[in-house]
């Protein structure tokens, strides 16, 4: 009974103008795990490319990709000139080490 109901009420539909499909009780399970799995991709996809996204932007390869060299070349510059360099003490294998 309730699937006449359900087809009488998309008739209606169908005459009042609408041109979508109407998806109703009788729609079989396939066509939904279908649309499901397709939705699931989807959302997968979007979201290995957020974390991809997120990942480039942590690593600094996102900066590097979107600057023009020059850019690149002077920040690198001057992120080094404000480096201080510290002597480090040298081994002992490293002082036994002779260049003849």
């Amino acid at each position: 009974m309730s699937r006449d109901i359900t087809f009488q009420d998309n008739m209606e539909l169908l005459e009042d103008g609408y041109q979508s499909d109407v998806i109703g009780e009788a729609t079989p399970d396939v066509i939904v795990s279908e649309f499901m799995k397709g939705e699931k991709e989807l959302i997968e996809k979007i979201l290995n490319t957020e974390i991809n996204i997120f990942l480039a932007i942590r690593d600094g390869s996102a900066l590097m990709q979107h600057m023009e060299d020059f850019y690149y070349i002077t920040l690198l510059e001057n992120v080094r000139s404000n480096y201080r360099t510290v002597p480090r003490p040298l081994l002992t294998e490293e002082k036994n080490i002779s260049i003849g």
